[in-house]
């Protein structure tokens, strides 16, 4: 999971420092993948012909003794979509694996 800060430019002209930045708006983004079978189908096939203009609810939970669990439900401006997903069947003699990045709108509920 990325949690990505952008940085602004807010550089004043008349400022003596030579560049300055404040904190803009989190991009939150998880990496997903691994063995491509029918349920996955099932799932993304749709998604490659007529992608949902509705987010989808994710949770993400990192850490097994202490877990921290980070939230997006689906809501108009908040939740997730799968983007930049492939299929990797260059080996016809290996697994066939999958790819792709779960994006996220709005902030995660931290619990």
């Amino acid at each position: 999971m990325a949690g990505i800060v952008n940085a602004i430019d807010d550089t004043d002209f008349g400022d003596s420092s030579a560049d300055t930045a404040i904190p803009g708006l989190a991009s939150w983004e998880v990496n997903v993948g691994g063995p491509w079978n029918s349920t996955v189908d099932g799932y993304l096939s749709p998604e490659a012909v007529a992608p949902s203009a509705t987010l989808q609810t994710l949770v993400v939970a990192i850490g097994t003794a202490s877990t921290v669990t980070y939230t997006w439900t689906a809501a108009t401006t908040v939740g997730a979509f799968i983007t930049n997903w492939s299929i990797d069947a260059s080996s016809p003699t290996d697994m066939i694996t999958w790819s792709g990045t779960l994006k996220c709108s709005g902030a995660p509920v931290v619990s």
